[in-house]
């Protein structure tokens, strides 16, 4: 039974994670032990899990944020190349450059999320849990998108209780998932 344990630990050790241990041990103290390197098994089992997922996840972000790039570069690239030429006017050149800062913008807000969510999934962002008036926030992001929203003839409607509404998190942030 020891030598058992000792040649499945160190098969352990060497990351291979083999068959179950503590069913084949005859011994009950052995057993326990036996059951503590299953655990650990188990445990590297999820962990190896969960860094597979977050790599298929990241492998889709690259994927999308690619793709998410490559349309308004090749946008802004196209009406740049118009912009080069001699034989168009004043109004063509004013549209054009319209279209390119509008392009541009979209690139800056994709590069600011990206940064962004960079330092949410390695933890150097600060996030303040306060007293927050949910009310407010939900108000304000009504606001932001009133003129959109009034465009699409998509009229919101939206009854907020008389009683303030607190919640303990960080308006910013909160402010920021709901818009």
């Amino acid at each position: 039974n020891l030598y058992y344990v000792k040649e499945e630990g160190q098969k352990l050790a060497e990351g291979v994670l083999g068959d179950e241990i503590a069913s084949k041990l005859t011994v009950a103290s052995i057993r326990a032990h036996g059951r503590n390197l299953d655990l650990i098994k188990k445990e590297i089992n999820k962990a190896v899990e969960q860094e597979l997922k977050s790599e298929r996840l990241r492998n889709e972000l690259i994927t999308n944020v690619s793709h998410d790039i490559k349309t308004p570069l090749t946008s802004i690239k196209s009406y740049v190349d118009f912009l080069q030429r001699d034989n168009i006017s004043e109004s063509e050149r004013k549209e054009y450059l319209a279209i390119v800062a509008k392009h541009t913008d979209k690139l800056t807000v994709l590069a600011k999320n990206l940064i962004e969510v960079s330092q949410i999934t390695s933890g150097n962002i600060e996030v303040k849990s306060e007293k927050t008036n949910l009310n407010i926030i939900i108000e304000q992001t009504i606001n932001e998108f009133a003129l959109k929203l009034e465009q699409s003839l998509i009229i919101p409607r939206v009854e907020l209780p008389e009683k303030e509404i607190f919640i303990l998190g960080d308006g910013e942030w909160l402010w920021r998932i709901f818009a």
